[in-house]
């Protein structure tokens, strides 16, 4: 048998060749579909890939914007604590040193959180309060209540310049000259009751 095909092989050397032209062609196509789904498969890995390092990154982002949600409200909470005791307490006993620390940190560590604002504006009147009653424990206005209305005034005029178009600025601006007044500052307090008059004409700060 073996000879009986090699000799019809030999006697048709063409067809030989065109049967294994044939085969190599098949197996060329065979390995090209292979090296594509090889490629394919790559691509498919590497897709899922960033798929999933995209996945992970979002969840430990949205765990940590969470995290960071947690802890803003948690210092508004310890200070907005520390404020009812403080204005709970007898008013030989007043001292809002804690409150105010306790803003700060909220402010210095808070974000754009939807607080900030009246945190700021808490914090401005409580060193002003605090200033009288270091000055009404003592024989009159001295460094520390000279300090503390400055913190103030600076404070005000931040919020004014961070938030110029809020409805209740009239209660900012009359803050802001009474700070000024007694600082002695009388140009600086007649420009922000000029402002108050201006821009507020209906507001229960003005006489």
């Amino acid at each position: 048998k073996y000879a009986s095909n090699y000799a019809r092989l030999s006697s048709n050397p063409e067809q030989v060749n065109s049967s294994f032209t044939a085969q190599e062609d098949k197996y060329k196509a065979l390995r090209t579909r292979q090296n594509a789904l090889l490629n394919s498969t790559e691509t498919l890995v590497a897709q899922q890939g960033k798929y999933l390092e995209k996945l992970l990154a979002r969840g430990l982002q949205d765990g940590e914007d969470r995290l960071n949600d947690y802890l803003v409200q948690a210092r508004l909470g310890y200070a907005l604590s520390t404020d009812r005791v403080a204005s709970a307490s007898p008013a030989e006993n007043k001292d809002y040193s804690a409150t105010i620390a306790a803003y700060q940190f909220f402010l210095d560590h808070g974000g754009e959180s939807p607080s900030r604002r009246e945190v700021m504006f808490r914090e401005a009147y409580l060193k002003m309060q605090q200033a009288d009653n270091l000055e009404s424990t003592a024989t009159g206005k001295n460094d520390r209540s000279d300090s503390l209305y400055a913190e103030a005034t600076s404070l005000l005029e931040k919020l004014l310049k961070r938030y110029p178009n809020s409805s209740d600025n009239d209660r900012v601006l009359y803050n802001l000259a009474k700070a000024y007044d007694h600082r002695g500052d009388s140009t600086a307090m007649l420009d922000s009751l000029d402002r108050l008059a201006k821009n507020y004409p209906q507001s229960s700060y003005i006489d």
